[in-house]
């Protein structure tokens, strides 16, 4: 418990040799940890011991108000022995990166940009998807260069987080059920325009490949979009540009260019800060050519499992790339159990809305065929006509076994080579 936890690390301190770092699990039963890191944090005799926090997904934020306090780091869970290697190497870095504004400055007079690391530390992000696997993965790929995020299932609560929370970027899932991402976008630029804040950078994250969708994501009033299954470098390149961005505009009077995003805005509001709009380079691509659900069926003899895109959308962590597959497997043996009872009651609705689900997991795992029959099965209810759904369900069912055994046979061995060609 705390108090025994708080002895010993007094009596290493009293003894001259302090703890480098204590990791404090915010579930705990008798508290979330903040007592402790406080004490911590007060101690004179304590300071030189840093606090990594042990959360739950998308907690860290919250955590921090809670405490009124920032941590050395955040862990969440499921927790891999690189992930907790990691988070420790980061904690435990020089105090460089935990140092005020102002002794940044002194160290440099003459930088003109923030470091990464100075940008992640600092900033509060957003990540709005009702997907568990997708929440998983895209939260791995943020932790990974430095960010942590709160995370939020709907629009809804989505737009009560951004009224009541101060967030730098929110990343928002396009196709959510209460509220989607294009409602809850045009519900916080309301909000917005009469409050009079500055716009918030919104980024869409869409798993469709259609030209509508821009215009649908430019009429919602969003920044920008990124394409499903997300890009380690693209996710990172446009977080890092928008939250670049904003802290500029932050400390300079807002221009009278207005990004064609910037609708809703009354005469008397402040200018919005223009963000750079949507454009059709790679970052925000949609027409569909590098889509892995639009290519080709590829030959029966190839991996259920792209394994070259998964060890680099993880960087080769193995270990965790077993933990999201587990999670898939799982949620897909229940999602096709909804599929095919909306097949049998012939409702076309909601056997897309599930196809649509396993077709996004699916591509975040690189199950390439698995992602490419559910498109194909979304299309079919998106289009009301359910002749040969049945068809194709079996033909999802085949590819997850197929996949479930070369998870179980011959990802160990293929992660093996993996990492001794890294």
């Amino acid at each position: 418990n705390e108090n025994d936890a708080l002895a010993r690390l007094s009596a290493a301190a009293g003894a001259g040799s302090p703890y480098q770092i204590a990791i404090i699990d915010s579930a705990s039963p008798s508290s979330n940890g903040c007592w402790l890191a406080k004490t911590i944090a007060g101690n004179e005799r304590l300071r030189q011991t840093s606090v990594l926090f042990v959360t739950t997904l998308g907690e860290e934020g919250e955590l921090e108000a809670a405490c009124g306090m920032p941590a050395a780091g955040y862990l969440s869970k499921p927790i891999t022995a690189s992930r907790l290697f990691d988070a420790i190497i980061c904690a435990l870095r020089p105090a460089v990166l935990t140092a005020s504004s102002d002794t940044m400055a002194g160290l440099d007079t003459g930088m003109k940009k923030e470091s990464r690391e100075s940008i992640a530390k600092d900033a509060k992000l957003l990540l709005v998807e009702d997907n568990e696997i997708n929440q998983q993965v895209a939260t791995e790929l943020l932790r990974a260069a430095g960010y942590a995020c709160d995370v939020r299932a709907d629009g809804k609560q989505a737009v009560e987080a951004v009224q009541t929370g101060d967030y730098d970027l929110v990343l928002m899932d396009c196709q959510m059920p209460e509220m989607d991402g294009y409602e809850a976008t045009a519900a916080i630029r309301t909000w917005e325009a009469q409050a009079g804040r500055r716009r918030l950078p919104i980024i869409a994250l869409t798993a469709n490949a259609l030209s509508g969708d821009r215009q649908q994501c430019l009429d919602a009033g969003m920044s920008d979009y990124l394409k499903k299954p997300l890009s380690r470098r693209e996710l990172i390149t446009t977080v890092e540009k928008y939250l670049i961005q904003a802290r500029e505009c932050a400390v300079q009077p807002a221009t009278a260019a207005v990004s064609p995003v910037a609708r809703g805005s009354s005469p008397d509001s402040p200018a919005p800060c223009p963000l750079v709009p949507l454009s059709p380079g790679p970052v925000g691509a949609i027409d569909g050519e590098n889509s892995e659900s639009t290519k080709p069926t590829t030959e029966a003899a190839s991996p259920p499992l792209d394994c070259e895109s998964l060890a680099e959308r993880f960087m080769g962590d193995w270990d965790f790339v077993q933990i999201i597959l587990g999670k898939f497997q799982e949620q897909v043996g229940a999602d096709l159990e909804q599929l095919e009872q909306s097949i049998i009651e012939r409702n076309a609705q909601q056997a897309a809305s599930l196809a649509h689900r396993i077709k996004g997991a699916a591509a975040n795992v690189s199950a390439v065929e698995v992602s490419r029959l559910a498109a194909e099965l979304e299309a079919m209810g998106r289009a009301a006509d359910l002749e040969q759904a049945g068809a194709r369900l079996v033909s999802i069912k085949a590819e997850c076994h197929r996949l479930n055994d070369f998870v179980e046979g011959e990802l160990p061995s293929l992660a093996a080579n993996f990492a001794r060609s890294e």
